[in-house]
This record gives C-alpha cells, sequence and structure tokens, in this order.
C-alpha cells in the first residue's frame, strides 16, 4: 500500500487488528527484512495491527528532492503516523538505523507510545564516535566464503559473524533483497554525509521512556556496537536489555530463536499494561 503524504509517500503493508505496531528496518533495506522475522509471532497472537514501513529512499517509498537529512525522513514517518493512525496510542519496533527512527519518534510523540522494541539499534549516527567490539567471526564455512568470492560483494563477511550456509541464505532472504531496492543515490547523498544525525541527537536520552521495551544487542557487533547502548540503561526503566553471543549486526538472522523467544515476552508485557486484547479472553481493544 502506498500512503501519499503532502510532499511525499510511504510504502507500507499491514496485517491484522488491534493495537498499532510500526516496524521499521535497517539502512539500505525494506519492510520485508522485518516482516520475514516478526510475522510469525502473530500466527496465533490477535489484537495487534502490525504495520511494516519502508524508510524514505528504500523498498517502495521515494527519496524526495528536499530530504537531506534524519530530521527530515522522521517529520516524513511522523506525518504517515498522523493520518494512517491519527490520534491513536501505538508500539514501535526498529532495526538499526530504523532503531534510530523509533527513537526519534517516541522523542517526538512520548505521550502516545506503549512499547519499544530496538534491535541493535544505531545510537550514534557518526561512526567515529561509536563504541565499537573488534572485528571477529565466531563461525566460518570456508566453502561457503570461498564461493562467494567468484561472486559480488555482497557485505555478508562484513555483517555476519556466524558465517554459515544457513545464515547466509537468511541473508540473501531478508537483507539482500532489499539493497538491491535502495536508492544509493540518496543514500550516499547529502543525507547521508551530513544531515545522517539529528539535530537533537545529543538530547534524545533526556527523556526517561516508562513503558516496556526490549532492547537486543550482538556482542560481536562491529557497525553499531553494545557500549552506547548499555549506556541507556537509566533512560529504559522498564527495558531488558540482552547481549547476545554468536551475533553481529544482524541478531535477527544469527539468533532468531532467541530473538523471537525475547521478542515474545516482551509482547505479554506491553499487552498486559496497554490492555491489548488476547486470545484467552477474545476481548477487542
Amino acid at each position: 500500500m502506498q500512503c501519499v503524504l503532502s510532499s511525499s509517500s510511504i510504502h507500507y503493508e499491514e496485517y491484522g487488528e488491534g493495537k498499532p505496531i510500526l516496524f521499521f528496518h535497517a539502512l539500505s533495506l525494506d519492510l520485508v527484512s522485518m516482516r520475514n522475522v516478526m510475522e510469525p509471532l502473530f500466527t496465533e497472537r490477535i489484537g495487534w495491527r502490525r504495520i511494516y514501513v519502508d524508510l524514505p529512499g528504500m523498498g517502495g517509498s521515494p527519496a524526495e528532492d528536499w530530504m537531506r537529512s534524519s530530521d527530515d525522513v522522521l517529520s516524513v514517518i511522523i506525518e504517515f503516523l498522523e493520518k494512517l493512525i491519527p490520534g491513536q496510542r501505538f508500539v514501535l519496533a526498529g532495526l538499526s538505523y530504523g532503531g534510530y527512527i523509533a527513537r526519534g519518534v517516541a522523542f517526538k510523540q512520548i505521550n502516545r507510545v506503549d512499547g519499544m522494541l530496538l534491535i541493535s539499534p544505531m545510537i550514534k549516527a557518526r561512526p567515529a564516535d561509536r563504541q565499537l567490539p573488534a572485528r571477529v567471526v565466531v563461525d566460518k564455512d570456508e566453502a561457503l566464503l570461498a564461493s562467494l568470492q567468484n561472486n559480488e560483494p555482497t557485505g555478508f563477511e562484513n555483517f555476519a559473524v556466524v558465517q554459515t550456509e544457513e545464515i547466509w541464505e537468511k541473508y540473501k532472504r531478508d537483507v539482500l533483497s532489499g539493497a538491491e531496492k535502495s536508492d544509493r543515490t540518496f543514500l550516499t547523498s547529502e543525507f547521508r554525509t551530513k544531515g545522517y544525525a539529528y539535530t537533537f541527537e545529543s538530547v534524545l536520552s533526556d527523556v526517561s521512556f516508562q513503558k516496556p521495551a526490549l532492547i537486543v544487542l550482538g556482542r560481536q557487533d562491529a557497525v553499531s556496537g553494545y557500549e552506547d547502548a548499555m549506556r541507556l540503561i537509566e533512560s529504559y526503566p522498564r527495558a531488558t536489555f540482552t547481549i547476545m553471543d554468536r551475533a553481529g549486526h544482524f541478531p535477527q538472522l544469527e539468533q532468531e530463536t532467541l530473538l523471537l523467544a525475547l521478542t515474545d515476552e516482551w509482547l505479554e508485557r506491553v499487552e498486559t499494561e496497554a490492555g491489548v486484547a488476547r486470545q484467552d479472553n477474545g476481548a477487542a481493544e
């Protein structure tokens, strides 16, 4: 579906009815990367309206000429919210840059957010400002890597710390499929070189988020790291913080089972506090 806004448009998919929960993907990817991982959680869970969003310049959402910063991207997402779910309370989930967008939305709309899930969130936009672990690989299929060397660069060896056939297949499905659709001109433009950080990044953590949250980090994530996110622990007094071993920047690929178990528990916490309908009582929100 395409939501036409005042000076842009957003492509999205939605499933189910009930409490809106918005999913934002990582930079260069598209909504498929979140939908493929998260939808199985809702097979037997009612009361949720799942909204998977393509961020501007990615997937089916075009980047307009006037978009030059993350502030601009955030303004589009907030306008999208106002049009799609005006006045409603909602829940946020974001991966990497999508986590940055989710935190921006919460900063601007704190009184409407009932929960937040952040997976490998980008905390510092400038790579030079990030505290990162050393780059390591914990599991490597040499035959697989040798076969990939004969193909076009994919980024797999830079992002994955578990480099096996299973993870490669997930990477192709969820990462490469979205990267092929992204607007490379936009993603290497002034948006990335000058406007990637919010103008208010330094005060993002000043607002205490008092609702149930889950922050999932990869112990071997050499892209966003885990240390910067852990420094936010006092800003999220209701959050579970998890640092996963055998996980790089995309723990949803390398530690999918554990991530889904943690997310399932987080959804239960949100349901309890936000009054989301549950399958066992049949109530509608």
